[in-house]
């Protein structure tokens, strides 16, 4: 079985060790970094490869926003799930517009999390076959 590679970017350190731990328990998944920035989610990306990305939308430095349009530009394979504290309409559309492929509220990580990385992973197989 082939696990889907994670790397969790969120500058608030507690939050990304939950993220992290949330993905660490499946033997599906593989957490493979955590990034405090997005400067460092695009470095990162470089040297580990993940397939998804679960990417804070406001991160001091570059932004979520900004390190999604250069993972999309440079890393089209790579999964971008947007996650925020600030849901609203025009957040989620700057994020899709970024190039991430979902959108998922931090209050909703601990029920969405998980079944929206093995869907974009699912998407993926699929493709392949």
């Amino acid at each position: 079985m082939r696990q889907t590679r994670v790397l969790v970017a969120d500058d608030n350190e507690s939050f990304g060790t939950v993220l992290g731990r949330f993905v660490a328990v499946h033997s599906d998944m593989l957490l493979v970094g955590r990034a405090a920035s997005g400067q460092e989610a695009v470095a990162m990306t470089d040297a580990l490869s993940p397939d998804v990305v679960l990417m804070d939308l406001y991160m001091t430095g570059m932004d979520g926003f900004e390190a999604t349009r250069v993972l999309s530009a440079t890393h089209p394979q790579v999964k971008v799930v947007a996650i925020t504290a600030h849901r609203s309409v025009e957040t989620e559309r700057r994020s899709l517009e970024a190039g991430a492929r979902a959108f998922l509220q931090k209050t909703d990580a601990d029920t969405q999390l998980i079944d929206l990385i093995r869907g974009l992973a699912d998407s993926d197989s699929a493709q392949h076959s």
